[in-house]
């Protein structure tokens, strides 16, 4: 699996981005948090640099392992994300 330019180590925190459930459906949106897990201390400190677009359910991109059981996840990339 390839990583992203600072490869998984949240050096760079530029895209942060919100699981999302696109019917507005609580309990689905859960489960897929619950799937993609939450975030640790120290990206939990990150996320909490940018209070103005962060959610329950936001991580940073980079820290999302990508597995079979995530196909169909929906993401919203914050709008002040560099990628």
């Amino acid at each position: 699996m390839p990583d992203g330019a600072a490869g998984r180590a949240m050096a760079m925190g530029k895209v942060k981005v919100t699981v999302t459930d696109v019917k507005g459906e609580t309990h689905a949106l859960e489960a897929w948090f619950e799937k993609v897990g939450s975030p640790n201390d120290i990206e939990f400190a990150m996320l909490d640099m940018v209070t103005e677009v962060v959610r329950d359910t936001s991580r940073l991109s980079c820290q999302i392992k990508l597995r079979p059981e995530l196909d169909g996840l929906e993401v919203t990339v914050a709008p002040n994300s560099v990628y």
